[in-house]
């Protein structure tokens, strides 16, 4: 340990700091706004059913309905919500020992002559590198989790032909690419005006 290793891991420590306390702030924010949004919603049914009733009619059925929803099935904020909080539980696990090894390091700083200290510095490349990892993974595993959750989503939203609706539809595209000016010029895009190279 010497004064140049603190100085240089007491910038990393921070700076990981700065985005894991930007992290878990934004986690801890989807990770609660599932329950406030229910809690929103069963409120606002129950206000509009209960002036329906009020005003003699039965109240609308999209209000009873999210009502039952929310309460019938609380486990389902559970999964929604478990993601979002195992991340808030880790980015608070990696902040708190961020600042604990950071203390450490400012506390050996103002030692006067302070020892070596080979343990703390050893401690203190471990956390702030995991830390700097952990930042890379997390981008890297959101991208790859959005890319599939949209892919996922465009399956679900995928409607199976029949052979006949198939077959339609491959005539369909073969009519299409046949009449498209590349294919009239043999696929050669220089011809796709429709005249000859000459030679």
């Amino acid at each position: 340990m010497s004064g140049d290793y603190a100085a240089l891991i007491t910038t990393v420590i921070l700076a990981a700091l700065l985005v894991g306390s930007v992290q878990t702030y934004a986690l801890f924010r989807r990770w609660t706004s599932v329950y406030v949004d229910a809690a929103r919603l069963l409120v606002d049914s129950t206000n509009r059913s209960r002036k329906a009733i009020q005003r003699g009619v039965e109240p609308d059925p999209a209000d009873t309905d999210a009502i039952i929803e929310i309460i019938s099935k609380p486990r389902r904020f559970l999964y929604r919500s478990a993601a979002a909080f195992l991340a808030v539980a880790v980015w608070v696990a990696v902040c708190t020992t961020l600042v604990v090894v950071q203390i450490d390091v400012l506390r050996w700083a103002a030692t006067n002559q302070p020892p070596k200290d080979p343990d703390l510095a050893r401690l203190s490349f471990y956390v702030a590198a995991g830390a700097v990892v952990l930042l890379v993974a997390e981008g890297v595993l959101r991208v790859l989790f959005q890319a599939g959750s949209s892919l996922s989503q465009a399956l679900r939203d995928y409607e199976s032909m029949t052979s006949e609706e198939r077959r339609t539809f491959y005539r369909a595209l073969g009519a299409r690419v046949a009449s498209t000016p590349t294919a009239r010029a043999g696929g050669d895009p220089a011809n796709s005006d429709g005249t000859a190279n000459s030679t």
